[in-house]
């Protein structure tokens, strides 16, 4: 597993996205951009997209963010009845991932669910 994949979460969105978007800013030092950083949205995008996009390698930059949004995989909320999430294709994903882009999953609840961990 990667200490390039990290998962902040809290009760206060604007404090996390507060807390990813200074991590962000550390790792890329420079100016996001189309080609450095990319953001999803868990509750509207599934989870291969995401993964293909983490193990494509960044293009005109050194380093690549990808930012997921509603991360709720890692609590005990059910997906959304339209969206079709592979558990286990992440879980695979993040047992295995050894790249060097930087992707954070942002949860907007105070615990997460340990059973998950």
């Amino acid at each position: 597993m990667s200490d390039n994949i990290v998962t902040i979460y809290g009760d206060v969105p604007e404090l996390v996205e507060k807390q990813s978007s200074e991590l962000i800013d550390q790792y890329l030092q420079e100016e996001k951009d189309d080609f450095n950083f990319v953001k999803y949205n868990l509750l509207e995008t599934e989870i291969s997209p995401i993964i293909e996009e983490t193990l494509t390698l960044p293009f005109f930059s050194d380093k690549k963010v990808i930012l997921v949004k509603n991360a709720f995989v890692f609590t005990g909320e059910k997906a959304p009845k339209e969206m079709n999430h592979n558990i286990e294709q992440l879980i695979e994903f993040i047992e295995k991932y050894d790249g060097d882009n930087l992707i954070i999953f942002e949860v907007y609840q105070a615990k997460l669910d340990e059973r998950k961990n």
